[in-house]
């Protein structure tokens, strides 16, 4: 890619007076011709690498549930990440100081209203 952009900066391009010129149109565009056939490759073969390194990636931090790889707006297709986040939602809303103390008071009052022959296994 970079002997592309040189090979365009210095083989095509004069500068006269603080203007760009093209020296040779036809060569110009049979150069693009074929470097559109090199930059499709390099697309290709940049994607294979990009899918490569993020299987890796993956593999090694696939025990991290509580990070997603997606990013921010792709992070509900994550199913590992969402079944974190569900289970973090999940222990937030049955571990409040509050609503446990509220449970606990009405198990008591359940507890001391039982008549006093129900036994734990039988109860009225």
């Amino acid at each position: 890619m970079l002997s592309m952009t040189s090979a365009g900066k210095f083989l095509f391009i004069q500068k006269l007076d603080n203007k760009l010129n093209l020296k040779s149109r036809k060569t110009y565009a049979i150069f693009v011709y074929f470097s559109f056939f090199a930059d499709c490759f390099l697309g290709i073969a940049s994607c294979i690498i990009r899918l490569i390194k993020a299987t890796c990636l993956n593999v090694v931090f696939m025990a991290r549930l509580d990070w997603s790889f997606l990013g921010r707006p792709l992070e509900k297709f994550d199913l590992g990440f969402a079944a974190y986040v569900s289970y973090l939602h999940m222990e937030v809303t049955y571990t409040n100081p509050v609503m446990l103390a509220f449970c606990y008071s009405l198990y008591d009052d359940i507890i001391q209203k039982r008549p006093k022959h129900c036994y734990e296994d039988e109860c009225c």
